[in-house]
This record gives C-alpha cells, sequence and structure tokens, in this order.
C-alpha cells in the first residue's frame, strides 16, 4: 500500500463529504488546508484516526458486534493462509466468554500483541515487517481495537499477495449483542494461529 494509494482514498472520502454537504445544503466553505512538509505515515495514520471519530458521530460508533465481525475475517485469511503454509494450528474455535469485566483496553492490548506476531511471521516469510503504531492514550472504545484489526488484515493481505493466495472473503453478517468478552476470546485464538506461523 503506497502513500499513493492512501492519497487516493483521502481523495475520495472528501469528495464523498462534498456530496453530503449539497445534500444537506450546507453552504460554508472550508480554507484550503496549507500545505506541511516532512510527515510520516504515523502522521496520516494519527490524522485519519481522528477522522473516524468525527465519522462516528455521523453513522455511530464501532461496537463490540464490529470488532466481532472483523476478528472472523481475519480468522479466514489465517485459515488460507496455513492451509499454504501447511502448519497446523487449532481447528476449534472457541466459545464466546461474555464477561461483563473485560473492557475494550483490555482487547486492544491483545490485538496489539497479535500485530507483533504478524511482524514475526513476515519476517520469517521474507517480506518487510510491519512497524505496529504507538499504542494509543485516553479512553480506548471499540474503535481502537476494529482499527487495529483492520490493520493485521491489510498485513495479511500483504501475506496473501506473497505466498499467491488470490481468495475473496466469505460476507460475514453482523453478529447480535457480542461483548469485549466475546471479542477477547476471538483475539486469543487469532494470537493462537499467529505464534503458530511464526514458529
Amino acid at each position: 500500500i503506497s502513500a499513493a494509494d492512501v492519497y487516493q482514498s483521502m481523495l475520495e472520502i472528501v469528495q464523498e463529504l462534498h456530496q453530503l454537504k449539497e445534500h444537506w445544503k450546507i453552504q460554508r466553505k472550508i480554507e484550503a488546508p496549507i500545505f506541511v512538509a516532512g510527515k510520516n505515515p504515523s502522521d496520516v495514520y494519527e490524522n485519519a484516526w481522528r477522522a473516524s471519530y468525527l465519522l462516528d458521530g455521523l453513522v455511530g460508533a464501532i461496537t463490540p458486534s464490529d470488532v466481532f465481525r472483523n476478528a472472523l475475517y481475519v480468522q479466514q485469511d489465517l485459515k488460507q493462509i496455513n492451509q499454504v503454509m501447511k502448519v497446523s494450528i487449532p481447528q476449534t474455535m472457541p466459545e464466546d466468554r461474555a464477561d461483563r469485566t473485560i473492557g475494550p483496553k483490555d482487547v486492544l492490548i491483545e490485538s496489539f500483541k497479535n500485530l507483533y506476531r504478524v511482524s514475526s511471521f513476515e519476517r520469517k516469510i521474507g517480506i518487510p515487517p510491519f512497524i505496529p503504531p504507538e499504542f494509543p492514550h485516553g479512553k480506548i472504545t471499540p474503535s481502537q481495537p476494529y482499527d487495529v484489526l483492520s490493520m493485521l488484515l491489510a498485513e495479511l493481505a500483504r501475506v496473501k499477495l506473497h505466498l499467491r493466495i488470490n481468495s475473496i472473503p466469505k460476507v460475514v453478517d453482523l453478529p447480535e449483542g457480542k461483548t469485549p468478552g466475546d471479542v477477547l476470546t476471538q483475539i486469543h485464538f487469532i494470537g493462537k494461529n499467529l505464534e503458530s506461523l511464526a514458529q
């Protein structure tokens, strides 16, 4: 994924937002932002993350059920990678755990561990490893684990490209009523799979 890809995505988002403003008859114009040199991908990611929170206000916040579904997409990719790599992994899906004491921060911590695990696996198969961003500060909501799982999906897409796996994941319906505890169970399962691949 190149800077040009990210730039194109941002242009498309801006165009869609202009259409929304026209639809809602918002006349106020924004000033063109000044060009700031010397920014790196982490700076771009931080701004994109902020924009994501602003969009949450329009479409509704990410829920544990959204994060749970993202985890299922990760597991689909891992299953295909394991078949190609001929790595034996636990095939039994874990039971959901509706533990009310578990929160988004617990899920985020384990999700970040999986970013480091996928980096180890990338080193093993000879592709440039992903460098995880800094752990966020402040209040943690389901949006952050969702974003981390999206990063993981992007890295698994790189792995699949390297391994010449050409497949599209099956669409997963949004489950209802999932809790952070349910999500954490899936994140642990993903971690075991990645550890098996990285060994």
